[in-house]
């Protein structure tokens, strides 16, 4: 069972929201929330140092009990042209703030913190202690640094990671890096020298000045115009247009309105309240072009013949078998062949490969020496590292450009840890042993390739019709072909055992009724929707991996032990690439994806080396090309590559692997530039903060895309070609300036393309009129899916309960499927009535605060943008605390009313001992604790699984399919959703549907077909396979065979029953009947009087019209039908009541629509 990371609650907060300023200190709000965050080994260090106990049991009834006060995280997000805002965040860092009395002040930030401008605050008295813990000590020994670095390198140990106790013994070797000439591109920067480039450039200046002179002009005036919306609404509306024209509608016509015309507008139109003048064609100018070329940008492309340097070992590492068998030990996984580590110092991705064995055997040694000289056995170590993966080389001599290691050797660094008591590794991640088989392609992949709108179409028809199917049909085979193509979605929590899609599938698979229950409904509504929402920003499933890279290991094994660059050869020649059973041409990205020529198709080939026949999920990459720097400058650390079958046909027989584009690799050979060793201080930090106040990356990654829509538009790449060229230069150097310190600049001939494509509307909510033409493939492609997905998933249809389709009339008797998910044979009614009782408030508070949660979702909107991504995680992590409270505090409830007989001793001891301790000594009762303390942890053992899981389930569907529904007599809140028994007890679900499984079944079996097979039935897709009239469906590369077989589905029970034997139903003494659906005379209903007389005169009795429904009765004689909202009694179900008589002590209601009776049970029924 996979070991999931600890949870802990830390505050965040906003600069612009949540701080005020009195007496020149900046103060925060006290009320702002706390989210769950993931562990690392700062949150742990804390804890340590506060000697205060993680807290596993969550029985608060608001959840996650492991606050950290003394650590929060500041997200600023200013403005860096906003000198106000600027000059506040100044005085914040370099002053701290306050929460109340206490000061907390500057302590981390990572490199991904600095890309959402977020940094970690600490209490005051705490940062001096954390700083030398995470540090080594070395904060007080280091003179000069590169700033970026140290907080970087600091910041790794902010890093989520799933924290074990083990602490490998490590030996670091040297990096191997090598020269390679071959033609390469390089951006560079243009200063025009000769004298034709200066009289070129002059020219180019004086049209661009005009330009920007007329355009400010025209904007000011504008400006002018749209603020007096008194003036504006005094004009006459125009929608549409095709005639009258806003101002960004011109633009986007390449036209501007002409200065002398601004005032001249006769219509307006309107957008969000507000007024805006609109123009006709004669009032506009064609807007002059400014071209990207050399002289706009300030940058020009140069192509040559070039000394490249590489690093083969970039960041990785090896990890020996044994090793790892710890870790998967600790992990609670099986074959794992890589994982990211982290520990002081330490960042890398590390391979599992049999090093010991490998350089005995092979390279014929037992030693290796380490960058500090010193010698190890290798049976003594662990893990071999490269020195890229050991970030401690930041010590710099006073001439601010000699290195050195802040460790004299591995014994001291190892003493150190020792010594501030760092005893655990953390896993930030790992290989998963059965990795993604499809994974989608991106609008950056399509625009890569260079896919038109029929290529698209053609990629996702299937897709999109299996959605169709499943929406207005509902039918088993395509239910379950839409579960296998989300089968690896990303919004499901990596970390659980078992994901609800998993208990979705299976629940299926027992009982094909089950399509219809309610929440496997909605479940499967809404994951239709998200993956036609998909669909529309280019997200299009194909067979696919996205895998770790690393380098050749055999060369790396040849580097460890040679040193020596003429001995190391490896397996891989040039464009060879190994990952065991994927072989020939491969298509490979690697994101952000920018400009074609990152794309590249490489040759994978079969090892036939028995050292590597295990690593099926890590690629290798060889050391003979320049794949690192073609591939947006990727390292081995942890990077990841998708690959995609090069033969995979995409349109009218062309494969995939056509599309890719030869071309020469673009590198930048200056991209290890870093700022200046200078002393780390405030100053220091504030410069740094300065030239990373604002996160470029999805500027310049958005400037690309737009100048790449633009070249589709006018059908002219090599129009754009320089401008996408630059943007992939800087998208490159803005993403490493948080680690080189360097401040970065976008060149102003770009700044101006910085507009959105027509599918970015689903990607950040961009409105309409701000968006480019819809013209180009993708944007087509989106457009045409618009009407597609308004019909099959309009707003009315939110709210209703059933959303998908139904096909068979067989499944149209399925009334109540989820009563499917209740097995009443497990338990009697007191047990049950007793732990609905129990539930009702954790059901209640989950119920309350859900829907409180869903506020705040629902305040984000949809969108993928960064930022709608970060809010919507932090939201997802409150959902994530809910149901992990919910779901302990049910499991305690049922452990206690319904477990075995183990908890039930240790609840009548720990009862004793209560009693016991009154009456005790001091001293006995000092003993007295200790015992109570004893059993409270075997409880809390026992309390981490549910005892009995089926009695559980059937309890929280009882309650949130029927008395979550109507009114109750247990005090359940009413609402709409079916979730608790999904977040409390999904194994319960399984094991109750297993007892009413069907075991005739739609089978979907993969199948290989022979090129001759020939068809019987073309239009249902009908084949003759092996005689046999076979339906087939197929789904991205894989083709199903649909057949109807008897199969049964094991599951392992884990229940046992609950049943007082001597249990005995309560009397309803004071029971309020609700009844409907009256009786019928000569085919009239009677009228209200006649009913309430034949009430009133006869006692009545309770029994089951159509032997299916619960109904009142006089004698023989049908009154009416109970409601639902009357079918729960507390102590049972009016089910249990059939033959029972009642008198009538009062009645209310209009018997043209329902009645209710006022009853009273007798205690023996007077009719026997």
């Amino acid at each position: 069972m996979a070991k999931k990371r600890l949870q802990y609650k830390i505050r965040q907060f906003n600069l612009k929201t949540d701080i005020a300023v009195k007496d020149d200190k900046f103060y925060l709000n006290e009320n702002v929330v706390s989210y769950s965050m993931s562990e690392n080994i700062v949150f742990d260090l804390v804890y340590r140092l506060q000697n205060r106990e993680y807290i596993h049991q969550w029985d608060k009834e608001n959840g996650n009990p492991n606050d950290i006060p003394e650590l929060f995280y500041l997200k600023h997000g200013i403005d860096k042209d906003n000198d106000e805002q600027v000059s506040a965040y100044n005085k914040v860092v370099k002053n701290g703030l306050y929460i109340g009395e206490q000061k907390f002040v500057y302590a981390e930030k990572s490199a991904a913190m600095s890309r959402t401008q977020k940094t970690l605050y600490i209490r005051e008295d705490l940062q001096p202690i954390v700083e030398e813990y995470i540090t080594l000590g070395k904060n007080k020994t280091i003179n000069k640094t590169i700033p970026s670095k140290w907080l970087t390198t600091r910041g790794l140990m902010l890093s989520s990671a799933l924290l074990i106790d083990k602490v490998p013994r490590i030996a670091i070797i040297p990096d191997f890096e090598k020269n390679i000439r071959e033609i390469v591109q390089v951006v560079e920067e243009f200063t025009p020298t000769t004298a034709t480039e200066k009289e070129e450039y002059a020219a180019h200046m004086e049209l661009a000045e005009s330009e920007d002179r007329t355009n400010k002009k025209v904007k000011e005036k504008l400006k002018e115009i749209r603020d007096d919306q008194k003036r504006l609404k005094g004009y006459s509306i125009v929608q549409g247009g095709s005639v009258y024209k806003s101002e960004t509608g011109w633009e986007k016509e390449g036209k501007r309105i002409k200065l002398e015309e601004v005032n001249n507008f006769k219509y307006v139109g309107k957008y969000k309240e507000k007024y805006h003048p609109k123009y006709t064609e004669e009032q506009t100018e064609e807007i002059k072009e400014i071209p990207i070329n050399k002289y706009s940008l300030g940058y020009k492309l140069n192509v040559g013949e070039m000394d490249n340097t590489i690093n083969c070992f970039d960041g990785m590492g090896l990890v020996s078998f044994e090793f790892m068998q710890q870790i998967e030990k600790e992990v609670g996984e099986k074959n794992i062949n890589g994982c990211q580590l982290r520990l002081n110092y330490l960042k890398g991705l590390f391979v599992k490969f049999d090093f010991k064995k490998y350089l005995k055997e092979v390279l014929k040694t037992d030693t290796i020496t380490d960058i500090f000289g010193g010698v190890h056995n290798i049976d003594d170590l662990d893990i071999i590292a490269t020195e890229s993966c050991f970030k401690a080389k930041l010590q710099f001599e006073d001439d601010g450009v000699t290195k050195k290691w802040l460790f004299n050797s591995l014994d001291e660094y190892y003493q150190l840890l020792d010594k501030y008591g760092f005893k655990k590794l953390g896993i930030a991640n790992y290989a998963k042993n059965n990795p993604k088989k499809y994974t989608p392609l991106s609008y950056q992949a399509l625009n890569g390739l260079g896919l038109d709108v029929y290529d698209m179409a053609e990629l996702s028809k299937v897709q999109r019709k299996v959605i169709d199917n499943v929406l207005r049909r509902g039918d088993v085979v395509n239910v379950k072909l839409l579960l296998d193509i989300i089968e690896y979605d990303s919004s499901e929590n990596q970390e659980e055992i078992e994901t609800k899609l998993d208990y979705v599938k299976k629940l299926i698979e027992i009982n094909e009724e089950l399509i219809f229950d309610k929440e496997i409904q909605n479940f499967l509504y809404k994951k239709s929707k998200q993956l036609y929402k998909d669909l529309m920003i280019g997200r299009i499933r194909v067979p696919s991996q996205n895998l770790y890279i690393t380098g050749d290991i055999i060369a790396f094994m040849e580097w460890a032990a040679y040193r020596d660059e003429s001995k190391v050869k490896g397996f891989l020649g040039r464009n060879e690439f190994s990952c065991e059973g994927v072989e020939g041409e491969q298509v490979m990205i690697r994101y952000p994806l920018t400009h074609p020529s990152e794309v590249n198709k490489g040759n994978f080939v079969k090892s036939n080396n028995e050292y590597l026949e295990h690593l099926h999920n890590v690629i290798q990459v060889n050391c003979y090309d320049l794949t690192a720097d073609r591939m947006s400058g990727c390292d081995f650390d942890g990077d990841k590559i998708s690959i995609f079958p090069a033969n995979m046909e995409v349109h009218k027989g062309k494969k995939l692997g056509d599309y890719v584009k030869e071309d020469y690799i673009q590198v930048n050979p200056a991209d290890k530039a870093t700022a200046k060793a200078v002393k780390f201080d405030f100053d220091a930090i504030w410069q740094l903060e300065e030239a990373t106040m604002q996160d470029l990356t999805g500027k310049i990654t958005n400037i690309g895309t737009t100048l790449q829509e633009l070249s589709f538009l006018e059908d002219n790449k090599s129009k754009y070609d320089l401008g996408v060229r630059l943007t992939k230069h800087f998208q490159g150097v803005i993403i490493d300036a948080v680690k080189s310190g360097l401040k970065v600049e976008i060149p102003n001939g770009l700044k101006k393309y910085y507009q959105k494509p027509y599918y970015f509307k689903y990607i950040d909510g961009t409105p309409d009129y701000k968006l480019l033409s819809h013209r180009t493939p993708l944007g087509r492609f989106c457009f045409g899916l618009e009407k597609e997905f308004n019909k099959y998933f309009p707003i009315e249809l939110e709210n209703k309960q059933n959303k998908i389709g139904l096909e068979s009339k067989a499944y149209l008797d399925c009334v109540n499927p989820h009563t499917i998910l209740i097995n009443e044979k497990m338990y009697d009614r007191g047990t049950m009535s007793k732990l609905i009782k129990e539930l009702m408030p954790i059901h209640n508070n989950f119920s309350t605060k859900k829907g409180e949660i869903d506020k705040e979702m629902r305040k984000i909107g949809e969108g993928n943008s960064q930022s709608i991504k970060d809010e919507r995680k932090l939201i997802q992590a409150m959902y994530g605390e809910l149901y992990e409270c919910t779901r302990n505090n049910a499991i305690k409830v049922a452990n206690k009313i319904c477990g075995n007989e183990e908890i039930n001793s240790l609840y009548r001891e720990s009862k004793e001992l209560k009693a016991k301790y009154l009456e005790s000594t001091k001293e006995e009762q000092e003993e007295i604790k200790k015992q109570a303390l004893e059993i409270k942890e075997k409880i809390n053992k026992i309390n981490e699984e549910v005892i009995n899981p089926s009695i559980l389930a059937s309890a929280c569907v009882t309650i949130a399919y029927e008395l979550s529904k109507n009114k109750n007599e247990y005090g359940i809140n009413q609402n709409k959703n079916h979730l608790f028994p999904w977040i409390v007890a999904p194994y319960g679900l399984l094991e109750n549907a297993k007892e009413k499984e069907n075991k005739i079944k739609t089978n979907l079996k993969l199948v290989s077909l022979p090129e001759n097979i020939q068809h019987v039935d073309k239009f249902r897709n009908i084949l003759d396979i092996d005689g046999k009239r076979t339906e087939v469906h197929k789904v991205e590369d894989k083709t199903y065979a649909t057949n109807i077989i008897e199969k049964e589905i094991y599951i392992n029970k884990k229940s046992t029953s609950c049943i007082d034997e001597n249990y005995e139903l309560p009397l309803l003494k004071d029971y309020e009947c609700k009844i409907w659906q009256f009786m019928v005379k000569d085919g009239a209903r009677l009228e209200s009087p006649d009913i309430r007389k034949k009430l009133a005169d006869n006692n009545v009795v309770i029994k089951l019209k159509d032997n299916i429904y619960p109904a009142i009765y006089v004698k023989d004689d049908y009154i009416g039908s109970i409601h639902r909202q009357s079918s729960h009694v507390v102590g049972g179900k009016i089910e249990d009541y059939v033959g029972k008589e009642f008198k009538i002590n009062n009645i209310r209601g209009n018997a043209k629509s329902y009645l209710f009776l006022d009853l009273e049970q007798f205690e023996v029924t007077l009719s026997d």
